[in-house]
């Protein structure tokens, strides 16, 4: 079992959406109610916000050096150099209200993404796909709280996790058919001994997935037949993403929350919210760009 080291805190209530930014040797996430873009930069501990002014649930980094940023209300591009912002799609007036959650580019360059109700409706969440067209395209309907998205290496096996179903789901996977062939890799029971919901994901070389479990203080390691096979416990209980990052892909980062946290909580999870970084000893997936 590998441990979790604390690299930062800010305290933001809802740090999610790790993405490694290859090409600036970055990690960037996002404080989603706090509406801002991390650039956190693992060689001096530095960390940069830039504020989007609204909520955000992702952020992706594109070919061509710029990122999509996934707002409540909008999706937009952000120019890291500049931090200009320009919105591509504005999301209609929605009842009940939305906004965005994680985010993932595929391996031909489109990106995946959810959109959940601001009080967890069910059956008002939804995952949909962003191309060339800018014109979001819903895949699946009738959901909560879509969540966690990843491909194996190679690019066969799409993962998902639903967080209200509780379940860590795998799909065949091709460009022009998307996911078909539904399997439940964990459900309900697994969740139930884990002590919390599934959240975000991420993939490693070895076509393993590393699951956060909100509510359960643990990052566990699945095997593409549903096992799992290796947990990291964390000193925090809202444990919400992951994503590997470093030169050769091998440091894990972890990003946690403190959503509605009391005082009483706050003195009991002084670290919550913070920015953990794990060694697992494999590495991840180059990361994919979005078109």
């Amino acid at each position: 079992m590998s441990s979790a080291e604390l690299v930062l805190n800010t305290h933001p209530s809802l740090g999610e959406g790790p993405v490694w930014d290859v090409r600036r040797a970055r990690l960037l996430w996002v404080d989603l109610l706090g509406g801002a873009v991390h650039v956190f930069d693992p060689a001096t501990g530095r960390d940069h916000a830039i504020e989007a002014g609204r909520a955000v649930g992702a952020v992706v980094p594109r070919r061509d050096g710029s990122w999509f940023v996934f707002g409540a209300d909008s999706i937009l591009t952000l120019d890291p150099e500049t931090e200009t912002l320009a919105a591509v799609h504005d999301f209609e007036s929605e009842t009940p209200a939305r906004r965005s959650n994680d985010a993932q580019a595929d391996p031909f360059g489109r990106v995946w993404f959810g959109r959940l109700a601001w009080r967890f409706d069910r059956g008002a969440g939804r995952l949909e796909r962003l191309d060339t067209s800018m014109v979001p395209v819903p895949v699946f309907t009738g959901l909560a709280i879509p969540n966690g998205i990843g491909w194996s290496p190679d690019a066969r096996t799409m993962y998902f996790s639903e967080s209200t179903a509780r379940t860590l789901t795998a799909f065949d996977f091709d460009e022009a058919n998307g996911p078909t062939n539904p399997r439940v890799l964990l459900g309900p029971d697994a969740f139930d001994a884990l002590g919390g919901v599934p959240d975000g994901l991420t993939v490693d070389a070895e076509g393993h997935v590393w699951l956060a479990v909100w509510g359960g203080r643990c990052l566990v390691r699945v095997s593409p037949t549903g096992a799992v096979v290796d947990r990291v416990d964390l000193p925090v209980s809202q444990v919400s993403s992951c994503a590997f990052g470093g030169p050769d892909l091998a440091d894990l980062y972890v990003t946690t929350a403190r959503a509605d946290f009391s005082p009483e909580d706050d003195a009991r999870e002084p670290l919550a919210g913070g920015l953990f970084l794990v060694r697992p000893g494999v590495r991840g997936l180059h990361p994919r760009l979005a078109f």
